[in-house]
């Protein structure tokens, strides 16, 4: 489950698992982490985080990505914006409520790995 939360950048795809259920009720998200009952409810600005790696789905999605659909709606610097998005991922992970995304390696047919 989970992943190291100290290899989390603007790069690092992460995904909602399958042992985390979420509500939104207006601007206000609650995750709930089913294998023990731990619920965190994020703000309108981590609202709006978390809708993005729900539509990042099965492949996941960056940091990098997040803040380039959600810093046009929020007055500040895109530098400042993605720092703090890679934070709440970091949280996300180390409290099991992301996962990272494994990249896979593709080798074409009849190359050796």
């Amino acid at each position: 489950m989970g992943g190291n939360p100290q290899q989390v950048d603007a790069t690092t795809r992460v995904r909602r698992p399958a042992w985390v259920a979420h509500v939104r009720d207006g601007d206000i998200t609650v995750l709930l982490h089913l294998p023990s009952g731990r619920r965190l409810g994020l703000p309108a600005e981590g609202t709006a985080v978390w809708q993005q790696v729900l539509a990042g789905g099965a492949e996941g999605v960056d940091a990098a990505e997040i803040t380039q659909q959600v810093a046009p709606a929020y007055a500040g610097d895109p530098q400042v914006i993605e720092a703090d998005v890679v934070r709440l991922l970091v949280d996300l992970l180390s409290a099991d409520l992301v996962e990272v995304v494994v990249p896979q390696v593709v080798v074409p047919e009849g190359v050796e790995p």
